[in-house]
């Protein structure tokens, strides 16, 4: 189809069944679902193939998108007599924001995203009823089923496991479409270089297994302050987003004047340490962007699959110097995310700005110092180590374009 993206967010009832838009009935699409947090190498390989496979059917490709993440929902469900969180409970694990991820399906060339709002309602559809509202669903009023998103073909991961107690494997989807012929399944390997051991986030408990492309992975490398191997999981910097706050000024004070990110921000945190990356400004706060919450509150009935997306517009980039910790030196007692922006000036003011902060590797330690010059002398070798470490900028491996090089 190309063009704009288009963004439907549809809310499940009471018992979990979803009312999907209303899609042109002339045109099948090609589907593929995740909460894509993070959108590493794995998931990008599914949205590459559906939008493949779109291209060859003349369909349209279909994203369904959860939000929030199951697995949060879950956890929140457990410690809250079963109900869902609210949609202003931060989820402290997930690594990308909604926005975030939209940005990304967009770039990927996909027509149209489905928002699914997660919730433990639909959490307990099996498979197959999920399955069933895919290929047709019976509209009010209406005593005929009436085919809604039309699906095609339904691409899947290796490891994809959907529905009530995670029963629709790639194997038992495949069985269906086989047996019935109402659907195809394209199975993609998106598991990446095997297996690797992980650790809980919680320090308790003993490891397990997971891919080597997984959010699980990438949470425990950012965890443990190796951003760089999250970013050849990623193929991009792993990012942590929010508005640009007053701080206690020090940075200035000392010739390095810092953007301190508000503390609510959206992303998992890294291990304390100054790390090389780059700052990228997104203008400010409540400038007038297209926010996800412009067309989160709206059902998805729109004939032609929901609202046009706008993806967030980049003002400018920096290459930067990122700390993360709690300024041992000046006794500090709450962790701050910070950064210095090499080469713009010690004017820059980008106060109430939403930024990103983009982490490309760990470059030095958190360390409390007995003298101001002994704190200045390790900043000065820690904006030396950064900007050398992102003079080559990175290229983007879903689009291949490449960003931050410096000229």
């Amino acid at each position: 189809m190309g063009g704009k993206m288009k963004v439907a967010y549809c809310s499940p009832d009471a018992s979990g069944i979803v009312a999907w838009p209303r899609l042109d009935s002339s045109v099948r699409s090609i589907v593929t679902v995740g909460t894509f947090d993070g959108v590493h190498r794995g998931h990008q390989a599914l949205l590459k193939r559906t939008v493949d496979l779109a291209r060859c059917y003349s369909a349209r490709s279909v994203v369904i998108l959860f939000d929030p993440r199951p697995g949060f929902v879950h956890q929140w469900a457990h410690t809250h007599h079963g109900h869902d969180p609210a949609s202003t409970d931060r989820d402290p694990w997930v690594l990308s924001s909604l926005r975030e991820r939209l940005d990304y399906i967009a770039e990927a060339g996909i027509d149209i995203t489905l928002v699914v709002r997660y919730t433990m309602a639909f959490s307990q559809l099996s498979f197959t009823t999920f399955l069933g509202q895919l290929i047709s669903q019976r509209l009010e009023l209406t005593p005929q089923p009436s085919h809604t998103l039309g699906l095609h073909t339904f691409v899947l991961g290796k490891g994809a496991a959907i529905g009530r107690g995670r029963k629709g494997t790639a194997a038992a989807i495949t069985r269906i479409a086989e047996a019935f012929r109402f659907f195809q399944v394209d199975v993609v390997d998106d598991h990446g270089p095997g297996w690797v051991n992980i650790a809980p986030l919680d320090g308790t408990g003993k490891e397990r297994k997971v891919r080597a492309w997984s959010s699980s992975h990438v949470r425990s490398l950012v965890m443990a302050g190796q951003t760089d191997q999250a970013h050849e999981i990623l193929g991009h910097p792993y990012t942590l987003e929010g508005e640009i706050v007053h701080g206690d000024e020090q940075g200035r004070k000392l010739g390095y004047p810092t953007a301190n990110l508000r503390s609510a921000v959206s992303g998992v945190i890294p291990a304390d340490g100054v790390y090389a990356g780059w700052i990228a400004d997104e203008g400010p706060e409540d400038d007038a962007h297209c926010k996800v919450t412009d067309f989160a509150l709206t059902p998805a009935t729109s004939a032609v699959g929901g609202h046009d997306y706008t993806p967030t517009h980049i003002v400018r980039r920096w290459p930067a110097a990122i700390s993360v910790g709690s300024k041992p030196t000046f006794n500090g007692q709450h962790r701050i995310v910070e950064a210095y922006a090499i080469n713009a000036g010690n004017d820059l003011d980008l106060y109430g700005h939403r930024m990103r902060f983009e982490f490309s590797g760990r470059v030095g330690g958190m360390h409390a110092f007995t003298s101001t010059d002994e704190l200045i002398a390790y900043m000065r070798q820690m904006v030396h180590e950064c900007e050398q470490a992102d003079a080559h900028g990175w290229t983007d491996s879903l689009t291949g374009t490449q960003y931050g090089q410096q000229h």
